[in-house]
């Protein structure tokens, strides 16, 4: 191999210098893994609270993250955190969710909020790419000009913002509490048990939530609950009771099952014997419902031509209908009646009257 021309001080300052090189390198890569970004309008235009690596932050990471005590907050951040409440109100305006105490929060957080710097902030929001949020920042900015005699606040900005975000996620989990009580209801009506307590309460919390009271929702599933598994286990006991008994039945079959062929051979014949004899009771019984009906029709069909008639009291038009109704039944009486008294004078010929 062929040697190195270079003396011995320049090699050694050959390796020192790539040596730092490498030690500013690895410096380098781990300030680049843990140095915040620093927040301007350029940023607001993707995603409010984003690192480089475009993963999205809570409020609690963004404080945090910044190293910002909420004594010292910049009015960029309160921007930002506006910005961030009016999409979290979006989403759960998309969602079907109330949000007249989140639009109220965010009204009042507002007023806390002055562009004081405005000049500065309108450059910064100039740059924002998005037309849409570029919009609202600039209509933010100008409303907070116009506030008067309510003193800037950054961290009660911030505070209520916070709570914004918090009751958006607390919608969010309340609507999947809802959805797997509203399954567990289902899936023991489909079993046929009675679960309307179950679904009362049920529809209470939805009422709850629908009005965004969320104080009482936890309690009220916690008892739907308590009525699910009651019934549950009314049901497991119900079937142990059942199970045990068409054993115990089936075990006394085998024992008696003699005795219980004669009993129904018995209970047979005599049904056989007494059939024709019962039936002759419903046919009379049948008979003299049908005569007693076409005499209330009779004099109900009287009273209608009287009232019309003699009196005056209904209309033509009620007199028709009520006519029409009575004579409808009337002739259906008069078709079924002579067919029920050919079948009693057939069965009180028969010779199997007993």
């Amino acid at each position: 191999m062929k040697e190195s021309n270079l003396p011995e001080e320049e090699k050694s300052m050959y390796a020192v210098s790539l040596s730092t090189l490498i030690i500013c390198a690895f410096i380098l890569l781990f300030l680049g893994f843990n140095t915040p970004n620093i927040i301007t309008g350029a940023v607001v235009s993707n995603t409010i609270f984003e690192t480089k690596s475009n993963e999205t932050l809570s409020y609690e990471d963004y404080i945090d993250y910044k190293n910002v005590s909420l004594e010292n907050i910049t009015q960029e951040t309160a921007l930002n955190a506006i910005l961030q409440a009016e999409k979290d109100l979006q989403e759960m305006q998309e969602a079907g969710f109330g949000v007249v105490w989140a639009n109220d929060t965010l009204i009042e957080a507002k007023k806390y909020f002055e562009g004081e710097n405005y000049t500065a902030l309108l450059e910064e929001i100039e740059k924002i790419n998005d037309t849409i949020k570029k919009e609202k920042a600039k209509e933010l900015l100008i409303t907070a000009q116009k506030i008067i005699g309510v003193s800037v606040d950054y961290k009660r900005v911030l505070e209520l913002t916070e709570s914004i975000n918090e009751r958006k996620t607390r919608a969010f989990e309340i609507n999947d509490l809802l959805r797997a009580s509203q399954l567990r209801v289902d899936e023991f009506k489909l079993q046929g048990l009675d679960t309307s307590e179950a679904e009362e309460i049920l529809s209470d919390a939805i009422s709850e939530f629908e009005n965004e009271r969320f104080e009482n929702i936890d309690a009220l599933l916690e008892n739907a609950d308590k009525k699910l598994i009651e019934l549950s286990a009314e049901t497991t006991l119900v079937k142990t009771i059942y199970r045990a008994g068409r054993e115990n039945t089936a075990v006394f079959i085998k024992e008696h099952y003699k005795a219980l062929l004669l009993l129904l051979g018995s209970l047979l014949i005599i049904a056989i014997l007494l059939y024709n004899r019962i039936m002759i009771a419903i046919l009379k019984r049948r008979i003299k419902d049908m005569k007693v009906e076409k005499m209330v029709l009779e004099e109900l069909m009287k009273k209608a031509q009287s009232d019309y008639f003699a009196k005056g009291d209904i209309t033509k038009q009620t007199f028709a209908i009520k006519m029409e109704k009575y004579k409808e039944r009337f002739a259906e009486l008069n078709q079924k009646l002579p067919v029920a008294e050919t079948l009693l004078e057939k069965r009180l010929k028969s010779k199997r009257v007993i």
